[in-house]
């Protein structure tokens, strides 16, 4: 609305180009009760409403605003972004106030993100409409205080027709609706939560067409109840999904999200496990050995996080990523799992590389290798030597670093030599990609120019630097 405000040239422009209001922006009570920001502490001061002017007070609301901006926008599609933090009963009305508003355009409207700090008001939002006829994306979000919740979000109490709608996102604490409420026969991108394989049954039997699941655990949610019968009947509607990502997995569901998701026919499984039992860690292991042979291989460390990733040609791919203590004491149980024999492509960061070189070594079949470097000008540790190494069919090896402000990641020309000859390939290195990354010379006074300037360990040498589609297999 700001712009209509600048000056007479600037409102007449904006009033006469529709898509300017294609995206509507409702808040109510953005500075609530339990807000700390500085604008809500002065306003807890008495004297603030005494002193302060009507431009410089917190507005409750932009209701009186919607109706100009909906007009304005005559037949564009809507955008529609909802914020309310106000935590009182008054804001279950300016909800069904809104949403008598937008009935009439409802057939524009094509995405909504609502985000509430109060269950107050989000069905009686939902029920003043009968259909969405164009809506393709809906998101809703929970921000208030996890205490006042005694359980799962109520979205819709009554049936509404949503025939476009490709893409849903639930955040924790809201319930995905039932079935006889929502039918979504168009729906191809989930983010939900669950608390039973008979819950999941009812979720994935209203979304015929979906093939993305993102699976984000209740907070209060201690367990998943799961038994035989119930796996037996979900498990031909999981097997039909493409990509599933399970995020945040504890501990107590760990076991039980294996027995509904890990199923190999699945294209592309994701579980993030934000705490790891020893006793089923093999079986986590397991998922990666879904992915047949030749085998892309990522293997990369964030503080005490692990990520391992298997891909292949086929378009299958499993992440496994898990808090750990060591990672020495589980590589052997990797490479049980994942034998370096099959591995066709590596990825790693050189300091997992020093620690797995060694094993690395047995993988005849391995032909691309993408050592990550440490980031910024920080020097990396001299190339380890690699007893009985034996890659007689790789290829090319890329080395990366993440892009600098200034600058590429520099690194001597011998230090680069040295890691290539550390391969004890037998025969010049056929492709070495520097991505990022800058080789300096070498400063020996009492080398050669020669001996400064040779580059024999490899036939070809490609800086690929901002390249399209390059940059390794990187993992998530």
């Amino acid at each position: 609305m700001s712009v209509t405000h600048v000056c007479h040239s600037w409102r007449t422009l904006a009033l006469s180009i529709p898509s300017v209001w294609s995206r509507v922006e409702f808040f109510s009570d953005v500075h609530a009760s339990y807000c700390t920001c500085d604008a809500c502490e002065a306003r807890d001061d008495e004297s603030y409403y005494r002193t302060a002017s009507r431009t410089t007070r917190p507005a409750p609301t932009n209701l009186r605003a919607i109706p100009d901006v909906l007009s304005r926008g005559l037949q564009t599609p809507i955008t529609l972004d909802v914020t309310s933090l106000d935590s009182q009963a008054d804001g279950e009305m300016i909800m069904i106030t809104f949403g008598k508003l937008l009935v009439t355009h409802k057939s524009r409207l094509t995405t909504i993100r609502i985000s509430l700090a109060q269950e107050l008001g989000l069905c009686d939002f939902f029920e003043t409409f009968d259909s969405l006829p164009a809506l393709r994306s809906l998101k809703l979000t929970y921000t208030g205080d996890e205490d006042e919740v005694s359980g799962p979000v109520s979205v819709l109490n009554e049936h509404i027709s949503m025939p476009c709608l490709s893409r849903l996102e639930l955040g924790p604490f809201i319930k995905f609706p039932r079935r006889d409420h929502l039918h979504l026969p168009a729906l191809t991108h989930l983010t939900a939560s669950f608390s039973s394989a008979p819950e999941l049954r009812e979720i994935l039997d209203a979304c015929p067409t979906l093939q993305h699941l993102e699976v984000i655990p209740f907070a209060n949610a201690t367990n998943l109840d799961v038994s035989t019968e119930a796996l037996q009947e979900v498990a031909p509607l999981v097997k039909r999904l493409r990509e599933i990502r399970l995020l945040n997995i504890r501990r107590d569901t760990l076991a039980p999200s294996l027995d509904i998701f890990a199923h190999p026919v699945v294209a592309d499984l994701q579980i993030n496990c934000a705490e790891m039992d020893a006793d089923l860690l093999s079986r986590a292991l397991e998922i990666l050995a879904h992915v047949s042979a030749p085998v892309q291989f990522g293997f990369s460390t964030s503080g005490n996080l692990l990520v391992l990733t298997t891909a292949n040609d086929a378009g299958h791919r499993r992440v496994l990523g898990m808090t750990i203590g060591s990672v020495d004491k589980i590589l052997q149980r990797i490479w049980a799992v994942v034998p370096p024999p099959s591995l066709w492509f590596f990825c790693t960061t050189w300091t997992l590389w020093l620690r797995v070189c060694g094993d690395i070594g047995r993988a005849t079949q391995l032909q691309h290798i993408v050592i990550v470097l440490p980031h910024g000008n920080a020097q990396p540790l001299p190339a380890p030597d690699v007893p009985g190494a034996h890659f007689p069919k790789l290829m090319t090896l890329a080395l990366h670093s993440a892009p600098h402000p200034t600058d590429k990641a520099r690194v001597p020309l011998s230090w680069i030599r040295g890691v290539v000859r550390s391969l004890a390939l037998g025969k010049p290195l056929e492709r070495l990609y520097l991505v990022n990354v800058q080789f300096t010379l070498d400063k020996d006074d009492a080398l050669s120019d020669d001996e400064r300037f040779d580059l024999s360990f490899a036939q070809s040498i490609k800086d690929m630097t901002g390249m399209p589609g390059f940059g390794g297999f990187l993992g998530p």
